[in-house]
């Protein structure tokens, strides 16, 4: 259950570890199983980037703990504090840094979930059409590789989060593990009721959190983060998180409980790259879709018939496609505040991105079937492009923000942040509206000290308020 802080970084921890074959719990030498009197650090951390939870542990060993670890322990997290309790399970990977002073040792435990270290042998071969009895929609095919019950899919106990693409897969599987599989199917899935026909969404992420497993386009995510509210709890059953509001302010003695959402260090991590930007391709370029079995085929020419022709993003054109953080009408692109001359650089396309084309060689050769595949091969470019345009439109404005220990932050959710301006309007304080407002969590990280919980994020925000 929760508990009552004295301070604001008050939180309790349990740390055991758990063999795989016998689930024995392996004990300290007073004959207890909480290790967290061995801890000098230990991390949590969650991102959209990475399909698997990750841990870190700094032991800090006087009592030859480390004779009795093997190297393939389950170490269980448990943390409680005033917004909740959760319980983490990851496998130990590796043993690292060890170093001993006089007759103490120091290492570093490595840990992932569970289901990340067996991706690693996993194998997935032959057609999708035969793999996959649930469908050829992207949710039907990931469900089944999580939770199907077949030898070779994960068959994982953890709850998944699916968004529904509009289009179908069939291709060939060479030996893939199920990560590569899922990653392969989130770059051609396109969304279901986003955009349009002729300019679909795209820019699908697959990722572990607390809740679950989630692949979800970013689009989506956004359009969750703007519909979070802050009332109520998080219900793990559908995977809508709380939304909390962080304010930057000075914290004072016997407001344990309003010092609790207050921000304790910020750091602005990437602002005004223009140089960086230019070099590649962010605001402007070209996309195109080639068949590179064929020779004469990929030359990108409006004759060859498996090639389509390079297709001119900008920024400025995708914008309106994309869904934005903030109050509906008052989301402004950033790159509007520059002036007129940077802007022109910024719209002058010099990098071209390519993808391939799939293999032709079993196409029906009816009409229809031409004007199919010559629909689709023209979107690969456009597809293309909008992914790449709007994982760099995320990251427009990106903090770092580290906060009192909250377990109920999660990757992939949101997050109000409030940090006032250094002018002051009439004698009272304004929020600077820039940095200000909601953000989507890139990742977490629960930093344990050995007495205290901090929780360190990445926040990206695409956005700026019109005025």
């Amino acid at each position: 259950m929760p508990i009552n802080r004295e301070s604001s970084t008050d939180v309790q921890f349990i740390l055991t570890a758990i063999r795989r074959d016998s689930n024995e719990v392996l004990k300290n030498g007073e004959g207890l199983s909480d290790l967290s009197d061995f801890v000098v650090t230990a991390n949590l951390t969650e991102s959209i980037n990475s399909a698997g939870i990750q841990g870190e542990i700094n032991i800090q060993d006087s009592a030859n703990l480390i004779a009795s670890l093997r190297g393939d322990e389950l170490w269980r997290f448990q943390y409680s504090t005033a917004q909740g309790d959760i319980v983490h399970q990851l496998q130990c990977y590796s043993i690292e840094n060890r170093t001993r002073q006089n007759n103490t040792d120091l290492y570093t435990i490595k840990l992932c979930s569970p289901e990340f270290v067996n991706n690693e042998v996993s194998n997935l071969f032959g057609s999708s059409k035969v793999v996959f009895k649930k469908g050829t929609k992207s949710n039907e095919i990931i469900e089944e590789i999580l939770r199907g019950k077949g030898d070779n899919f994960m068959k994982t106990t953890k709850k998944v989060f699916l968004e529904e693409g509009d289009n179908s897969h069939e291709f060939i599987m060479c030996n893939w593990r199920w990560f590569d599989t899922i990653y392969w199917i989130a770059q051609r899935t396109v969304r279901k009721g986003g955009g349009s026909k002729t300019d679909p969404q795209n820019g699908f992420l697959f990722w572990e959190n607390y809740l679950g497993y989630n692949f979800q386009s970013i689009d989506k995510m956004i359009d969750d983060v703007n519909d979070q509210d802050y009332d109520g709890k998080t219900d793990k059953t559908s995977g809508k998180a709380k939304l909390y509001r962080y304010v930057y302010d000075v914290k004072k003695a016997g407001q344990e409980v309003e010092d609790s959402y207050k921000i304790n260090t910020v750091k602005y991590v990437s602002d005004r790259n223009i140089l960086q930007g230019l070099r590649n391709g962010t605001w402007a370029g070209f996309s195109s879709a080639f068949d590179p079995t064929i020779t004469p085929n990929s030359q990108l020419t409006v004759d060859t018939p498996n090639a389509s022709g390079p297709y001119a993003y900008s920024m400025n054109d995708l914008w309106s496609k994309m869904s934005h953080l903030g109050v509906q009408g008052n989301k402004s692109n950033p790159y509007n505040k520059y002036a007129d001359a940077i802007k022109a650089l910024m719209e002058t396309p010099r990098r071209i991105k390519y993808t391939f084309l799939p293999n032709r060689v079993h196409d029906g050769q009816g009409k229809a079937d031409g004007d199919a595949d010559n629909k689709l091969y023209e979107q690969l470019p456009y597809l293309e492009a909008y992914q790449y345009m709007r994982v760099q439109a995320l990251k427009n404005i990106q903090l770092l923000v580290v906060v009192p220990g909250n377990v109920d932050l999660y990757a992939g959710k949101g997050i109000d942040i409030q940090i006032p301006s250094p002018k002051t309007k009439n004698g009272k304080v304004i929020m600077d509206q820039k940095y200000s407002g909601r953000y989507l969590i890139a990742a977490v990280r629960h930093k344990y000290d050995g007495r205290e919980l901090y929780t360190e994020m990445l926040l990206y925000k695409d956005a700026l308020v019109q005025k």
